[in-house]
């Protein structure tokens, strides 16, 4: 479930991104807080399956 969340995290990130970038080559400034958003997104989505990752495999390790 989490990962499937992160999945939508990320590529709903990725349009912030776009926009972010869109926005800055255009010369409007107020694009960096899309930009923003969308890398904080994105970093938030890999660190949770990251996270799952590790817990998974910590897991196999003791049984």
């Amino acid at each position: 479930m989490i990962i499937i969340l992160a999945g939508v995290l990320f590529f709903l990130s990725m349009s912030s991104v776009a926009l972010g970038l869109t926005s800055l080559l255009s010369q409007d400034l107020n694009g960096i807080w899309f930009l923003l958003g969308g890398v904080l997104l994105q970093g938030t989505a890999v660190w949770s399956v990251w996270v799952v990752e590790k817990r998974a495999h910590s897991c196999h390790s003791r049984s």
